[in-house]
């Protein structure tokens, strides 16, 4: 299975590249100075914010994604899609998660994007309920 990856920097540029490994998209990762990144996305007029939220995304040939924003030191902002079959007819929809988890958490997510199964992800996501992120 291929992966590909693409970073989004605060400053408009996009970087988009192959990843052969599970290591070298952790690596790619954590080469981002992410508290650099937003707050430069922070001074940004208002206006310029929507097309310049950092992330970091993956992309594999199943047709799942994920983005992920590591907004500050406690939490990460992530969507996850990912495709669906459907019962009746075997047509594929595309199914998505937005949500927030600790940061501390978000290397486990990456690892667990690898895997070609989503219910995993799905799992992490259950133990941060949105409620409790509102708290």
């Amino acid at each position: 299975m291929g992966f590909s990856l693409y970073i989004q920097h605060s400053n408009g540029d996009y970087i988009d590249s192959e990843v052969t490994t599970l290591a070298s998209a952790l690596e790619t990762f954590d080469s981002v100075p992410w508290r650099d990144e937003y707050a430069y996305f922070e001074s940004l007029p208002r206006e310029q914010k929507s097309e310049r939220d950092p992330e970091f995304g993956l992309v594999d040939d199943l047709g799942r994604g994920l983005r992920i924003s590591p907004y500050d030191v406690k939490w990460t902002a992530f969507s996850y899609s990912y495709p669906v079959l459907g019962v009746l007819d075997g047509s594929t929809a595309v199914s998505s998660v937005t949500d927030s988890l600790p940061a501390s958490r978000t290397r486990e997510l990456i690892e667990l994007f690898f895997t070609e199964d989503h219910r995993p992800i799905l799992q992490l996501l259950e133990e941060y309920p949105r409620s409790q992120l509102l708290e």
